[in-house]
């Protein structure tokens, strides 16, 4: 590390620094929102980002060419500072011109090992997880899980206002199976679920999806105009402000849409360990969502990721000019 942050030096000490405002949509949640330039080279940046939950350091890596999203694709590494959890903005100093390196990109990596992505994570004894994403009549949930006690009507997802009004769930019942409860509308299916097997399902405004095969399809027209008075669970439903038919089950993932044409991802959650304490890390906020009832989050499966060492953003690919030029273009 002390070697990487050595070369903060500039090349040319007594060089006047020229501002260059630079502005681009990248493709990932690091915007660069201005630079200076010293004897033609990169000598600050400044970044902006969605505030996180956990604390994050900067890298810049360099390349002949564009080495894409895999940070091990690029050349070199140069560490440009850390960012406490909760900041959006960072400016700083970089390092010399890197002979031959034309292309650049900024990484933002987990700063402890605190985060570890795992397999799934389970559910038992009335324990679930409250978001903060209230579902709309044009939302859209994926997720890949198994239940593993259906001795009672239990709820994997959703959100209402009460039953048969405003409501976004996904139900299963003991004597009806997956159900598809959507505005005023409660659906049955009547196709039962076993304990133990693993499901895909997808819920729209107008079919349930369970392992590519729609077991409910009202063949509405279009969604309805409603958001639920209260935000989404998982491993149970929000009746209104108060948790309902928990789910004992195993969530390997879980994406919500907030519209039909799924181009807007509102949730993504991984399940993990975030300080010991087992749940799901919102790739979409950035946080850590934990256990909010009285029962017990415990993870299972195979350890993925250890977020400590995992990049989870990155700005867009910086092409940087020879040190002979007097203006840095961010495309």
């Amino acid at each position: 590390m002390n070697t990487l942050r050595s070369i903060l030096a500039f090349a040319i000490a007594s060089a006047a620094l020229l501002l260059v405002p630079v502005t681009m949509a990248a493709s990932g949640d690091i915007v660069v929102t201005g630079s200076t330039q010293q004897g033609g080279r990169l000598a600050t940046i400044s970044l902006s980002f969605p505030a996180s939950q956990q604390a994050s350091a900067l890298w810049l890596a360099w390349c002949a060419a564009d080495g894409g999203d895999a940070i091990g694709n690029w050349d070199d590494l140069e560490y440009l500072g850390d960012v406490p959890a909760g900041d959006t903005t960072w400016t700083g100093p970089v390092g010399t011109y890197h002979a031959g390196k034309t292309y650049a990109r900024i990484f933002r990596i987990a700063a402890d090992a605190s985060l570890v992505e795992l397999e799934s994570v389970s559910a038992s004894g009335g324990a679930y997880v409250l978001t903060d994403f209230r579902p709309t009549g044009s939302t859209v949930v994926r997720c890949d899980f198994q239940f593993n006690d259906l001795s009672a009507n239990v709820a994997l997802f959703g959100a209402r206002k009460t039953s048969g009004d405003t409501q976004f769930v996904m139900i299963h019942t003991t004597d009806q199976g997956f159900r598809h409860d959507y505005d005023g509308g409660i659906a049955n299916s009547r196709v039962m679920a076993a304990t133990g097997t693993r499901y895909l399902v997808e819920m729209d405004y107008t079919r349930l999806m369970v392992n590519g095969e729609p077991v409910v399809d009202l063949h509405y027209s279009g969604p309805s105009n409603f958001t639920t008075p209260c935000p989404l669970m998982v491993f149970a439903m929000n009746n209104n402000g108060s948790s309902a038919a928990p789910a004992p089950a195993t969530m390997y993932s879980f994406q919500a849409w907030s519209d039909t044409a799924r181009s807007t991802l509102a949730l993504d959650l991984v399940p993990c360990e975030y300080n010991g304490e087992a749940g799901f890390w919102d790739k979409i906020g950035q946080r850590f969502l934990g256990d909010s009832g009285a029962g017990i989050l415990g993870t299972s499966g195979a350890e993925l990721v250890n977020h400590g060492a995992e990049v989870f953003s990155r700005s867009a690919t910086l092409p940087l000019p020879e040190p002979s030029a007097l203006v840095i273009t961010v495309r």
